[in-house]
């Protein structure tokens, strides 16, 4: 029996990648976030609306996302920027503001290589700290994050999209993961 070797390659995305990114994230939220959203919010993701907001956050100096590809293929990808809650200090704390990977994908470590990445981005550029936030209830996340060295920080909002309980997670950045 053949198998076919797989080769992940990690790039930063242009604004030509919008469109599949979106997909990414639509995909991903759909299958994640089942239990948690209802239904109408679910199918309220529209991929026009969201290429549209990507292509604009891919054109943001500031912002750099990481795309991550199996066999040329698009299946996650990482935001990430400055942070700017009230709390931070800006030139020094960074923000993780997106990261999925498609749900075929998950457990496989490429989540990982994706957060590793963004982590390595935001050390680059000066970062001593990066946040995230993520949906309270959603415990697979949290998880992922705190074996990345994440921990809650006692902060909390709701998500803008959803009105969604949603908690900030932190950590130092070191010089290595």
């Amino acid at each position: 029996m053949l198998t076919r070797l797989q080769t992940l390659s990690i790039r930063e995305a242009t604004t030509a990648d919008a469109n599949a990114i979106a997909h990414v994230e639509i995909q991903t939220w759909q299958t994640a976030y089942q239990g948690f959203l209802s239904k109408q919010q679910i199918d309220h993701f529209n991929l026009s609306d969201e290429t549209a907001l990507l292509f604009q956050l891919l054109q943001d100096t500031q912002s750099v996302c990481h795309v991550a590809e199996l066999n040329h293929s698009m299946i996650g990808f990482s935001l990430s920027s400055p942070c700017h809650d009230f709390d931070k200090t800006q030139n020094q704390t960074g923000e993780i503001k997106a990261m999925y990977v498609l749900p075929d994908y998950w457990f496989q470590g490429y989540g990982s290589t994706l957060i590793y990445t963004a982590l390595s981005s935001l050390r680059k550029r000066g970062f001593r700290e990066v946040v995230l936030w993520t949906l309270k209830n959603n415990e697979g996340a949290q998880q992922f994050y705190q074996k990345h060295r994440f921990l809650a920080d006692g902060m909390s909002k709701l998500h803008a999209q959803h009105a969604m309980p949603a908690i900030r997670l932190s950590r130092v950045l070191l010089t290595n993961h």
